[in-house]
């Protein structure tokens, strides 16, 4: 099977403009692209099964490692269920969250929700957020760190050109 290779990725932010994302690094054998828009993280999965994860640059300039760690759990559960594909669902976020707790702590992952709380834009985004923690404060978490490896270990990375690999943003 032939997988897809990237070099850079070009995706849209919240307002429709066009932002490009640059090669960080591999994390865990998957790639990492940044860029700068205002999302903390999005992930990609392509049919042929290959993956990658997109931190936006805010969470990086954060330089909280914590923060950014919980991040790409997050999106490896969005990738391992194939959230990516399917229509929005706050179900899926929950989900993810737990993901993401199990493999870095659930303290982490409430502080960084009140963080982004405080951040939010609308309204809207406030509300959705606050439900994620009340989900995650008051759900038995029934994922584990092993379960959150083996997700992990379960994606395949997309290739990335050998002429973008030498670039380290991160």
């Amino acid at each position: 099977m032939v997988s897809m290779e990237v070099s850079n990725i070009l995706c849209l932010s919240r307002d429709n403009t066009e932002q490009w994302c640059v090669y960080a690094h591999h994390w865990c054998g998957l790639p990492v692209f940044v860029t700068k828009d205002d999302r903390e993280s999005r992930s990609a999965l392509y049919r042929d099964g290959t993956s990658f994860i997109i931190l936006g640059s805010t969470l990086i300039k954060s330089r909280n490692p914590k923060f950014i760690y919980n991040r790409l759990w997050h999106e490896v559960a969005h990738l391992y269920f194939k959230d990516v594909w399917k229509p929005w669902d706050i179900s899926f976020e929950y989900r993810a969250d737990l993901v993401a707790a199990a493999a870095t702590g659930r303290d982490v992952s409430l502080t960084r929700l009140y963080q982004v709380r405080s951040a939010a834009a609308t309204q809207d985004s406030v509300q959705a957020i606050e439900k994620r923690i009340a989900h995650l404060r008051a759900a038995a978490n029934s994922y584990t760190r092993d379960d959150a490896l083996t997700m992990l270990q379960s994606l395949r990375p997309v290739t990335i050109q050998s002429s973008v690999r030498g670039n380290q943003y991160i």
